[in-house]
Order: C-alpha cells, then sequence, then structure tokens
C-alpha cells in the first residue's frame, strides 16, 4: 500500500531543517514508468526509472521537485506592473486572454521571475493537466515541493541555449524561466524559427545532446555526448534558484492541505466539542477526588481491591483505577489506533468523490459509521468502490434515499481482512 501522503509529509518535516539534497522525478505519459535521480548527497548521482511508489520510497528526507512534460506548458512573457502575487495571478487571465485557445477559466497561470528588462514570466496549463499530474502524486503518496516543466530544468550557460533530444521529442531552454519543447518531426521548422531569436538574443552558441549531429544555417551547435538520460546532466545546485513553480493559487500546497481537511471538518468539530467535555468532566472529576478525606481514600482502596482482586499494593488508588479504565477503553477500541488508522484509510477516497459530504460520524469497536450525503446513488456507490479497492475496507451502505436532488446515506466502515 502506498505511503500516505500526509504520513509522508510528516517524514520530510522532521528532516527538512537537515536537507540539503534534491530529488528530482519527471513523469511521463499515464502508462509509462517515471525517471528520477537524487543530487546533494554524498554519493555519486544516479539516474533510475521505475514506479512511482519506489520514487516514493527514494524520495525520503529530500526537496521533491517533479518535472512534467514541457509541452503540455506554455511559456511566455508579459508587462504587468509590480504588484503582490496573489494580484498578479488575478490579473493574468485577463492579460493572457487573446493567447490562449479555449476557455480561459480552464486555463492555469503560474507567476515568475520577472527577467532584467521588467518583463514577468509566466507559465499556462490547462488545468485538466494539472489535476491528473496533481492526482498521480497524491495517489502514489507523493508530496511535490515543486512542480515545474521540464525543459526549465535543462543546465543553462550564459549567453547559450541548450537543445536536448529526449526520444522523440527536442527541449529548447532559452532563458531562466524560458523554453518550448518540439517534436523530432517539426525539427526543421523550429531550426529556422531559432535564427532570429538567437540572433536577437545574442546567443553565441547552441550546446547540443542529441542522438545525431544537428546544423543549420546562422546557428552555432556544440554538441556534446549523452551516454545515459539527459537527467543525469543536471548537478547539484542547477536547480537551486529562480524555479518556476506551477503549484500556485488553487494547486498551491496550502490548497492541496485543505481538500484533505474539508471533508473531515465537521467531524473535527464535533470531536473537539466531545474531547473538551470530557477534558471538562475529568477536571471536575480530579478535582471532587482530591477534597476527599482519609475515610474515602480507605473507601476507594477496598472497592479497588474488589474490582482488581488481584492487586496487592495500592498506594495511590484513584491513579491505579484511572490507568485500568484507560487499558481497558484501549483494549475494546482495537488498541486505541483502529479509530485514527480507519480515518487515514478512507482520506483520500472522500478527497477523490469531491460532491460527497461528511455529516457525521460514529465509532465503536472497531467499526466507523458515516451520514453523508452524494449528488447520486451512482458517486455513493463509486465511493463504495474506492474504499473497498484503494484502501482495502470493508465497506456496507446501510441505507440511501434520495431527498431534494441528494442522496442521504449511512455507510459502515471497518478493516478488511488482512492476508
Amino acid at each position: 500500500m502506498p505511503i500516505a501522503w500526509w504520513r509522508y509529509r510528516g517524514l520530510w518535516a522532521q528532516t527538512e531543517s537537515n536537507m540539503r539534497s534534491q530529488f528530482i522525478v519527471q513523469l511521463l505519459g499515464p502508462d509509462q514508468p517515471v525517471r528520477w535521480i537524487r543530487l546533494g548527497d554524498k554519493v555519486q548521482p544516479l539516474l533510475q526509472s521505475g514506479s512511482m511508489e519506489e520514487a516514493v520510497r527514494q524520495s525520503l528526507g529530500a526537496q521533491v521537485i517533479v518535472l512534467v512534460p514541457g509541452e503540455e506548458v506554455v511559456l511566455t512573457r508579459v508587462s504587468l506592473p509590480a504588484t503582490n502575487r496573489q494580484k498578479m495571478l488575478k490579473a493574468l487571465p485577463y492579460t493572457l486572454e487573446e493567447q490562449v485557445v479555449g476557455d480561459v477559466d480552464d486555463v492555469h497561470f503560474a507567476a515568475g521571475e520577472r527577467d532584467a528588462d521588467g518583463m514577468l514570466n509566466v507559465a499556462a496549463c490547462s488545468r485538466r493537466c494539472m489535476d491528473v499530474w496533481q492526482a498521480r502524486l497524491r495517489d502514489a503518496g507523493l508530496m511535490a515541493d515543486v512542480l515545474m516543466p521540464d525543459v526549465l530544468a535543462l543546465p543553462l550557460r550564459e549567453n547559450r541555449w541548450v537543445l536536448v533530444q529526449d526520444g522523440e521529442r527536442f527541449m529548447l531552454r532559452t532563458g531562466e524561466q524560458q523554453g518550448y519543447v518540439f517534436d523530432a518531426a517539426n525539427r526543421d521548422l523550429y531550426l529556422g524559427l531559432m535564427v532570429p531569436e538567437a540572433e536577437k538574443a545574442g546567443i553565441e552558441a547552441i550546446d547540443v545532446w542529441a542522438e545525431q549531429v544537428i546544423e543549420w544555417p546562422g546557428l552555432v551547435f556544440e554538441h556534446q555526448s549523452l551516454e545515459n538520460g539527459w537527467l543525469s546532466l543536471l548537478k547539484s545546485g542547477d536547480l537551486a534558484e529562480k524555479l518556476l513553480n506551477l503549484q500556485q493559487g488553487d494547486y498551491s500546497r496550502r490548497e492541496q492541505w485543505g481538500k484533505i481537511w474539508r471533508p473531515w471538518r465537521f467531524a473535527a468539530v464535533v470531536g473537539g466539542i466531545a474531547f473538551l467535555l470530557n477534558l471538562g468532566v475529568t477536571v471536575v472529576e480530579n478535582s471532587e477526588l482530591s477534597t476527599q478525606n482519609d475515610e474515602l481514600k480507605e473507601q476507594v482502596v477496598s472497592i479497588y481491591k474488589d474490582a482488581f482482586p488481584d492487586a496487592r499494593k495500592v498506594p495511590n488508588p484513584r491513579q491505579q483505577m484511572e490507568q485500568k479504565l484507560k487499558e481497558l477503553r484501549a483494549g475494546g477500541q482495537g488498541g486505541g489506533q483502529s479509530f485514527l488508522d480507519l480515518m487515514l484509510a478512507v482520506g483520500p477516497s472522500f478527497s477523490a468523490n469531491t460532491g460527497v459530504i461528511m455529516r457525521s460520524l460514529r465509532y465503536k469497536s472497531g467499526v466507523l459509521d458515516i451520514e453523508l450525503e452524494a449528488p447520486s446513488l451512482q458517486s455513493l456507490d463509486q465511493l463504495k468502490q474506492s474504499l473497498v479497492a484503494n484502501a482495502h475496507l470493508e465497506v456496507e451502505i446501510q441505507s440511501a434515499a434520495a431527498k431534494d436532488n441528494k442522496v442521504q446515506g449511512r455507510i459502515q466502515i471497518k478493516q478488511g481482512a488482512t492476508s
């Protein structure tokens, strides 16, 4: 089972103060393995590939930088007055509306740094892509510190561009936060377009890592050998500054935490009230017990020995009685951890089914009863299937009734049988 990403975040936070390494993982197609390399450790960096779950295990204790396909991200520059970042993000859709194909509401914008001439670097991609990328990371249990287009990870030298072939695609980085990706079939077309841009930018040469020699009139290429994947070109410190992080606005880390927290807000309020009430009762009981005289203490000792005949010494009957009661309560609730384990297990499925609203929950003897509201019977069944398939839980729909175009239901959840 993948490490729950909020639990992984806790492990990462414990080592953040001492963290110097960077874990760089490249997302390819949905059915393809991922590639990764870890930089900054004392060991020699090694380019690896495999499943997302394996990448998660290799990433612990490092800053996680996720590289997404650059062809899905448009990198451009705009003239925008200097203001705070929130206002800039709100203004970007209107500023770039004419450059966007389709509905601007379906596009996610991220603001980068300003160039020397004051132009603001901007990244734009579809919200659909952002949703797919973040869902893939979330399902594997990986929390990204930075999500950025892969073309901006290429090592860049002053007064030079860099061109790297990655299979059937070419990545061209033309600035700190500028570049684009094109396929091999359109290589000559893009080489022709590069000539006036290179002359205008005063580019001395283009560093090239490709499978074959590339030549074009008006461009100077310096070819380098590439024995391994292009990620092996990266060195510690290459991605230290000026990272154009796509995780902004609705996709910021704060919003990611909010998506996990929102389904549990009502339950947390109820739990908090219950905790405070229980705490208040405990305080009152302790205060009353502290005022009892020696005669009452003797009676308590007598009652204690009646309840626990094996007890020999009772130096502090109140404390010993509370300890025994705690042990009994813990023994009746699966060791005191079943409730937390169940909540951690069901959390991702509730987060994925955004139309489902939790109304109340009850926990007893390892069984979690949840009253909820769903848009339809189908969405309620989808939630059940998700809990069974992804969290390996036993789930039973106790009731479901349509009301005001909604479905009011109650489900019962308990830990599935372990193999």
